[in-house]
Order: structure tokens, then C-alpha cells, then sequence
């Protein structure tokens, strides 16, 4: 069976077109996205970003290969998206969000606690940030080594095929 490799040009067209959707969509994940377009320098900003990082899948010469480069690269995005989210739900601002930053991408001695009572409420806590790690780990080997099956296609690609039966139809969130 000859599976076909994603190229970069299809990677980024398919990135491209699901932002683009955004403007008719109405998903938390949609509205940053329109925010972006109407930025133009933060639209290039991500566009650079995300050539870089298609361009860490579309390298790879295998199928097998490029999947598990799309699967770090998700994972890589949902970890960073992660401390974003904590850093607004909790409302963390100021000194305490630049410690939090600097703990995950500047200096690793960084802590969290600003007073006595919050370092010995996390200190429960601190045995079990092994684990934690360890189990973590032991899921993102498990996802990155789940079965391939290239002989099946996602059903996304299945009903975005034209099959000269569809037409354009106008939304209801305006103009087309």
C-alpha cells in the first residue's frame, strides 16, 4: 500500500483555512483567532510560528514519523496553553505571574508561595510531583506510540472531499 506523506504547503493551507473559519464560528479557541486576524503583526507572528513547527512534520520522511512530529508538536502547544489558562482563571497578575512564567520558562528556582501559609499548604503537595511527572510521561508515551492506521482517513478530510454534489449555502452569522 503507498501511504502519501502530508507536504508543508498542505500542512499550513489546512492551519490557514481553520483560522480563516473562525470568523463564523463562535468558540472561545475562534475568538483569539479573530483577534489574530485582526492584528496583522500578530498574524505573522503566528504564521511564522507555525511554519516553523509544520515545518518539524512535513520534514519527517515517513507517515509514522510525521504523525508522532504532529502529536509532540500538539502536546508541546497544549502544555503552553496550559499555563496561559491557569494564569487568567486564577487571576494571577503582576509579581506572582512573572514568577509563574519565569517558574516554567526562565530560571527553575522560582517559587510560587508568597508567604509562609501558602509555601506549607503546597508542601503536602510535593511528594507527589514525582508521580505526577512519571504518570504523565508514562500517557504521552502511550498517545505517541498509538496505532497508526494511514489506510483510514479522518472524517474531517472524508466530508471536506467535494463530490460535485454541494453547493455553497449562506450562514446565519452574516455575509458569506
Amino acid at each position: 500500500m503507498l501511504v502519501r506523506l502530508y507536504k508543508h504547503a498542505e500542512l499550513m493551507e489546512e492551519s490557514e483555512s481553520r483560522v480563516q473559519m473562525s470568523v463564523y464560528l463562535r468558540t472561545p479557541a475562534d475568538f483569539v483567532a479573530r483577534r489574530m486576524l485582526d492584528a496583522p503583526e500578530t498574524y505573522r507572528r503566528w504564521e511564522s510560528e507555525h511554519n516553523r513547527l509544520m515545518h518539524t512534520v512535513s520534514d519527517r520522511g515517513h507517515l509514522a514519523e510525521q504523525i508522532t512530529a504532529l502529536r509532540t508538536a500538539v502536546f508541546a502547544l497544549v502544555h503552553r496553553r496550559a499555563v496561559f489558562e491557569y494564569l487568567r482563571k486564577g487571576g494571577i497578575t503582576g509579581t506572582r505571574r512573572r514568577r509563574v512564567l519565569a517558574l516554567f520558562y526562565g530560571c527553575r528556582d522560582s517559587a510560587l508561595a508568597e508567604s509562609d501559609e501558602e509555601r506549607d499548604a503546597g508542601l503536602p503537595m510535593e511528594p507527589l510531583r514525582p508521580l505526577l511527572k512519571h504518570r504523565l510521561t508514562e500517557a504521552r508515551r502511550a498517545i505517541l506510540a498509538m496505532p497508526q492506521s494511514p489506510d483510514q482517513e479522518w472524517r474531517e478530510v472524508q466530508i471536506r472531499k467535494p463530490n460535485g454534489d454541494t453547493q455553497r449555502m449562506r450562514t446565519i452569522f452574516g455575509a458569506d
